[in-house]
């Protein structure tokens, strides 16, 4: 038995992904939910900010400094505005760019 919040439960829901999270999050309101593996989770629901979510939903946020990646791994410089687009065309060279 899981002890939260000073309350007993007999189960969680562990959710490994947006999308199941998002799911769970529409059906179900009386067991708790720990997710990981989800970049942004209050863009997929669990709440209004990372200090202010739902009672039942916990977990670990996995958001990165993707235009710093792509900076550091491929040499590409990310413009401003590019998570304002409302489309994003990503192109892979999967060849070891030390390689060339």
């Amino acid at each position: 038995m899981k002890i939260i919040s000073n309350l007993c439960f007999k189960s969680i829901i562990l959710t490994t992904s947006t999308p199941t999270l998002q799911m769970a999050i529409k059906k179900i309101h009386d067991i708790p939910l720990v997710f990981s593996v989800v970049a942004d989770p209050v863009l997929a629901g669990a709440g209004k900010s990372f200090e202010y979510h739902l009672p039942h939903v916990t977990g670990i946020s996995t958001m990165g400094d993707y235009a710093g990646m792509a900076t550091v791994q491929c040499g590409i410089q990310i413009p401003e505005d590019f998570y304002n687009r409302d489309h994003v065309i990503v192109v892979d060279d999967s060849r070891d760019s030390t390689q060339r």
